[in-house]
Protein backbone atom coordinates (compact mmCIF):
# COMPACT_ATOMS: atom_id res chain seq x y z
CA UNK A 1 0.00 0.00 0.00
CA UNK A 2 1.35 3.43 -0.97
CA UNK A 3 0.23 6.35 1.20
CA UNK A 4 0.97 10.06 0.91
CA UNK A 5 -0.52 12.37 3.54
CA UNK A 6 -3.96 10.96 4.28
CA UNK A 7 -4.48 9.49 0.79
CA UNK A 8 -3.98 5.88 -0.28
CA UNK A 9 -2.40 6.10 -3.74
CA UNK A 10 -2.42 2.43 -4.61
CA UNK A 11 -2.10 -1.23 -3.70
CA UNK A 12 0.81 -3.27 -5.06
CA UNK A 13 1.95 -6.88 -5.03
CA UNK A 14 5.39 -6.08 -3.61
CA UNK A 15 7.11 -3.39 -1.55
CA UNK A 16 9.57 -2.56 -4.39
CA UNK A 17 6.63 -1.97 -6.76
CA UNK A 18 5.04 0.41 -4.25
CA UNK A 19 8.33 2.27 -3.75
CA UNK A 20 8.86 2.61 -7.51
CA UNK A 21 5.29 3.92 -7.91
CA UNK A 22 5.91 6.42 -5.10
CA UNK A 23 8.95 7.82 -6.90
CA UNK A 24 7.07 7.88 -10.21
CA UNK A 25 3.91 9.54 -8.85
CA UNK A 26 5.42 11.84 -6.21
CA UNK A 27 9.09 12.34 -6.92
CA UNK A 28 11.57 12.52 -4.06
CA UNK A 29 9.28 13.36 -1.13
CA UNK A 30 8.38 11.46 2.06
CA UNK A 31 5.76 8.74 1.59
CA UNK A 32 4.66 5.61 3.40
CA UNK A 33 4.80 2.05 2.09
CA UNK A 34 2.99 -0.54 4.20
CA UNK A 35 2.36 -4.22 3.55
CA UNK A 36 -1.27 -5.01 4.29
CA UNK A 37 -1.65 -7.88 6.73
CA UNK A 38 1.81 -7.54 8.27
CA UNK A 39 2.25 -6.99 11.95
CA UNK A 40 3.48 -3.40 12.45
CA UNK A 41 7.25 -3.20 12.69
CA UNK A 42 8.86 0.17 13.35
CA UNK A 43 11.76 -0.62 11.05
CA UNK A 44 9.45 -1.44 8.11
CA UNK A 45 6.54 0.87 8.84
CA UNK A 46 7.94 4.05 7.30
CA UNK A 47 9.75 4.32 4.03
CA UNK A 48 10.61 8.00 4.11
CA UNK A 49 12.33 9.46 1.11
CA UNK A 50 13.63 12.95 0.53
Amino acid sequence: MLIHGEEVLGLFETRPQAIAAGYEQLGVVPFLVRCVGEEPNELDLFHLLG
